[in-house]
């Protein structure tokens, strides 16, 4: 019976360290990088032994997430601008009619229908502040304050997590500012929920663009809404026309 037994603890003494040396042959290499080599007094892994650099070489950091500089350049087909081309009434009443007639209820447009959107970006043009000058210039101004925020940035392009980790703890005060134009106008950086910023482009005090998550918007002046205005009482009646033949 001793045999046995002895037999047993052998076997199971082989089994378990086989399994063992097999298992840990098999591990990742990349698992293996992200086990803590440091720990506290109790024996826990701590994000305060490790350097800024090392919480972001012992991060799954996803690449992918937008970054200080992935701002879009703006679709000037869908923001009006002063010096586009102004289609001739007689061609644009033509190309509303087409639009309406294919419009045959009256429920809402849908917003996203570009030949539409086109039409009143061109038609609204008129009155359009310069915009794409204003953009040129406000980029210069958004490269340098991202050339002064990237110390605080991984090599991924994203604030590292100490930097984060103080700001939430009021260590780190903001200190971002409107940058001035030299036309007058400013630019505004507003932090955003990646980590990174978006912009306030103002001029004359009213906002001209803006980005949300990259990708610029504009706001329009007073005088562009009632062109605005303009332009859909001409597609409504078109549409009315259409209905009644």
């Amino acid at each position: 019976m001793k045999i046995r037994e002895n037999h047993f603890t052998k076997v199971q003494s082989f089994v378990t360290t086989n399994n063992l040396e097999q298992s840990q042959s098999t591990i990742d290499p990349k698992i293996e990088n992200y086990i803590p080599k440091r720990t506290d007094s109790q024996g826990m892994a701590s994000i305060r032994n490790y350097s800024p650099n090392e919480v972001v070489s012992n991060s799954n950091i996803n690449s992918n997430l937008p970054r200080l500089n992935s701002l879009s350049t703006p679709n000037w087909y869908l923001i009006p601008t002063k010096g586009m081309t102004i289609l001739p009434n007689d061609e644009l009443i033509t190309q509303l009619k087409a639009l309406a007639g294919q419009h045959t209820s009256y429920e809402e447009l849908d917003p996203n229908n570009m030949q539409i959107n086109k039409l009143l970006i061109r038609y609204t043009s008129s009155v359009s502040p310069d915009r794409k000058a204003l953009y040129k210039e406000a980029r210069h101004a958004i490269e340098k304050f991202e050339s002064e925020k990237k110390e605080k940035l991984t090599p991924f392009g994203e604030l590292t997590l100490v930097y984060f980790l103080m700001k939430m703890e009021g260590l780190i005060k903001d200190t971002d500012k409107v940058k001035l134009l030299s036309n007058g106008g400013t630019v505004s950086p507003i932090a955003n929920s990646f980590g990174g910023y978006d912009y306030d482009v103002k001029a004359g005090g009213q906002t001209l663009l803006r980005s949300s998550n990259g990708k610029w918007q504009y706001d329009a002046t007073p005088s562009e809404d009632q062109k605005t205005k303009e332009f859909y009482q001409m597609y409504w009646s078109f549409v009315d026309e259409a209905n009644e033949n």
